[in-house]
């Protein structure tokens, strides 16, 4: 790869690391000014982790079914 695409790729995951620690830090701030805040949005994410797991646990069981389907009405 040329240099510039290398000198490209390294100053935007400085960016990127950059955004991930003021977003880190103003949620910090956030929950020593107001406890509940950093409580939603604990829960919020542990909502979205059980969605996501169910999901992939009703998925696994269709992928399960779909050969046994298939046997069936051979």
């Amino acid at each position: 790869m040329r240099v510039k695409t290398w000198l490209w790729m390294i100053v935007l995951m400085l960016g990127l690391l950059i955004v991930f620690v003021a977003c880190g830090g103003a949620n910090y701030y956030a929950a020593e000014e107001a406890p509940g805040f950093a409580d939603a949005n604990d829960g919020y994410a542990v909502e979205v982790t059980r969605v996501v797991t169910e999901v992939i646990e009703v998925e696994g069981e269709m992928a399960m079914e779909e050969p046994a389907a298939e046997a069936m009405a051979a």
